[in-house]
């Protein structure tokens, strides 16, 4: 038999097999296409980088020279694509992307798809359900209602984020019960540091009520022993707690959280707390609150408020050119409002313009205390939402 008869047989046996595993195993695309112009009063940071890809704070003065200039910038790389996967048995899949990447501020062509979600779920005939994978926290359970999509209302009362994690979901009448083991933090370099060396996962717990009509309350708990730094002769703490709740009120909807925590940085949580060899506590506070109300069919009008402080700044580590990315978001305060309307131009296309304010105080060195280290800036983010 020539390579050519191999090759079609192989190809044959191919098809069959996809054939017999879609038969089994069935797929749905989602996601949405985000074309955005994004314009500043003043320079803003993205998770401490300073650009608007997906703004945060407003600009740090001695990273960004040039903070006090406007800036714009067009994106699309808040878009987002991924698959559910599932099957007659209770068992389910989840793969999803982006193409966000902080350290380049407007990318066109240089945007590369970045892993979101990556998880497997399965049911047991105990009542639980059962996840292993990359997905956000598990103390982290409201979505706050703006188009800032990976920006949030993170490091501004919101302070969840993606982590690979084992979690335990239960339902039990009104109540659910959840648990989670995962990886304290990412680490995107090539050498192990404390977080592997550390070996210890992050422990957390949530707990929901939903015996209220169209309200849902509940509580979360994060907390990890982890080592500052591979050489750090000692273990720190770091943690959450965090109350929230969300529901309708008429035709409104909302949602808020607060929390409490300490090192939330280090936990790759995205609050201000972040501890290091010299300074190993560092403790934070902060809340938010977001609504979303139709003014007709077809139009919505949205908004909300956040704030996120540090209880201690003179533990903190300041913030500058030669430390970003190892002292965490160097904020001491961090306060946003955000106001904005859509409106339905298609079945699945979404018209936007979402207005926010940022007012933020960086904690600097004792070498720039001539700087101002409170900044504030107005960004006004527009632009069309594709869904399918």
């Amino acid at each position: 038999m020539n390579r050519s008869k191999y090759l079609s047989l192989g190809l044959v046996a191919g098809s069959l097999f996809t054939a017999s595993a879609q038969a089994e195993l069935s797929l749905k695309p989602y996601g949405f296409l985000i074309p955005s112009v994004t314009v500043s009063s003043s320079g803003v940071e993205s998770f401490s980088q300073p650009n608007s890809s997906a703004y945060t704070a407003a600009g740090n003065p001695v990273i960004n020279k040039s903070s006090a200039n406007s800036t714009a910038s067009w994106q699309v790389a808040q878009s987002r694509f991924g698959v559910k996967l599932s099957d007659s048995s209770g068992v389910d899949g989840m793969l999803e992307f982006d193409f966000i990447d902080f350290t380049k501020a407007s990318p066109t062509t240089a945007a590369v798809p970045r892993v979101r979600r990556a998880l497997v779920k399965w049911q047991t005939e105990s009542g639980w359900t059962y996840q292993l994978g990359q997905d956000w926290d598990l103390a982290s359970s409201t979505v706050p209602f703006t188009y800032n999509f990976v920006g949030h209302y993170f490091e501004t009362g919101d302070i969840g984020f993606m982590r690979m994690q084992f979690i335990g979901l239960k339902k039990h009448g009104d109540w659910e019960s959840g648990w989670a083991l995962g990886m304290p933090t990412q680490n995107s370099k090539a050498t192990s540091s404390g977080v592997e060396l550390g070996q210890w996962p992050t422990v957390a717990f949530r707990q929901t009520y939903t015996g209220i009509s169209d309200v849902k309350l509940g509580a979360s708990l994060i907390a990890a022993s982890f080592q500052p730094s591979p050489t750090a002769s000692f273990r720190a703490f770091g943690g959450a707690f965090k109350m929230f709740a969300e529901g309708k009120s008429g035709e409104s909807k909302w949602m808020t959280e607060g929390y409490i925590g300490q090192n939330t940085s280090n936990l790759g949580m995205l609050g201000l707390g972040f501890a290091d060899y010299v300074h190993p506590r560092v403790r934070e506070a902060g809340v938010y609150f977001s609504a979303k109300h139709p003014l007709s069919p077809e139009t919505r009008v949205f908004g909300g408020a956040g704030a996120s402080f540090v209880l201690n700044p003179s533990q903190m580590s300041s913030a500058d050119k030669t430390t970003i990315g190892a002292t965490g978001p160097g904020i001491e305060k961090n306060f946003t409002v955000r106001a904005g309307v859509d409106h339905d131009l298609a079945k699945s296309l979404v018209g936007f313009a979402e207005l926010a304010y940022l007012n933020t105080t960086h904690h600097l060195s004792s070498a720039d205390s001539s700087t101002n280290p409170q900044c504030d800036a107005f960004v006004l983010n527009t632009g069309v939402m594709l869904n399918f």
